[in-house]
């Protein structure tokens, strides 16, 4: 893991949330495997050079949102609201709390690429990994920020932004339950 993350140039455990390594159960004997945190996919996109901006956000219930689509892509307008409480969001009250999560990238060119997924479809993706079988997860303590990931690896992975081999090597290599 740790040399993984030495190719990746990513720094594991701090506070940049690039990465994190995570001890697991798996067949008589803990492992470390590696998660990549949203901020470290940000970055290896960021590190292709053909990224200008990027962004991802959650969208709360209260809060203005709307989403269009068409012949310029996925457009999204979101009003945040600074009263609305954003902590203590977990996978019990995500779907009382939240309406989904998004993610945006504008490369250098002016092209603009957004992705919206739906608390259900952030739901589907966290079921799908090791969260709820016994093992403390990021979706435990950092569910907020695994929506964003979430977000951010549905846009990379939409085969509409243009990536470095590294990135998708990245994505493929990471935790299926995010995928």
């Amino acid at each position: 893991c740790l040399m993984t993350c030495a190719q990746l140039g990513l720094e594991p455990n701090t506070p940049l949330g690039h990465a994190y390594l995570i001890p697991r159960f798996s067949k008589g004997a803990y492992e470390c495997t590696i998660i990549l945190g949203y901020k470290g996919l940000l970055e290896l996109a960021r590190r292709s050079g053909t990224i200008s901006t990027m962004d991802a956000r959650v969208v709360f219930k209260g809060e203005e949102l709307k989403v269009t689509a068409g012949t310029n892509g996925m457009r999204i307008e979101h009003v945040i609201d600074p009263f609305i409480e954003r902590g203590g969001v977990t996978k019990g009250n995500a779907p009382q709390r939240i309406v989904g999560a998004y993610a945006t990238i504008v490369t250098k060119d002016g092209a603009t690429y957004t992705e919206f997924i739906t608390v259900s479809q952030i739901e589907e993706r966290r079921k799908r990994g090791a969260s709820g079988g016994g093992t403390t997860t990021p979706w435990d303590t950092d569910y907020l920020a695994m929506a964003r990931k979430s977000a951010v690896r549905a846009l990379l992975m939409s085969g509409l932004v243009p990536l470095s081999a590294e990135v998708v090597e990245a994505i493929r290599n990471d935790e299926p339950e995010t995928i």
